[in-house]
């Protein structure tokens, strides 16, 4: 139980962590006011997010007893959130509003903030 708690406040302070560090950043991108940076960046930030928290709700339903319709509907959303990333690249794109540089800032805010805390903890062992 204690190691599902310490689980649960790590998701909790990355989530805090990385939606903190990327209000910073959405706040130096305002001053721009070039909407397609914005945007992209955005769409990186939401896109990180909802990985961690499409992860966060799949794996544990992988390692319960469910039956094959329950597992293929949550294979289903796994693969879903694909199409959803597909069409969001899209519509960025055709809008005009796709700054890569831009999104894939956003997108590594997430990654940075994980990186951070395995090496704070090996540091800690």
């Amino acid at each position: 139980m204690e190691a599902e708690d310490s689980g649960r406040a790590l998701l909790r302070r990355t989530y805090c962590t990385t939606l903190g560090l990327a209000g910073l950043g959405l706040l130096a991108l305002l001053q721009t006011l070039r909407w397609e940076w914005i945007s992209s960046y955005l769409a990186g930030v939401g896109m990180a997010l909802g990985g961690l928290k499409g992860l966060e709700w799949a794996v544990p339903r992988f390692y319960r007893e469910q039956s094959t319709r329950e597992t293929l509907a949550t294979v289903g959303v796994i693969l879903g959130k694909y199409g959803l990333i597909g069409l969001t690249f899209y519509l960025l794109a055709r809008w005009g509003w796709l700054h890569v540089p831009a999104f894939l800032g956003g997108f590594v805010i997430l990654q940075m903030v994980l990186a951070f805390y395995v090496w704070a903890e090996s540091l800690r062992r």
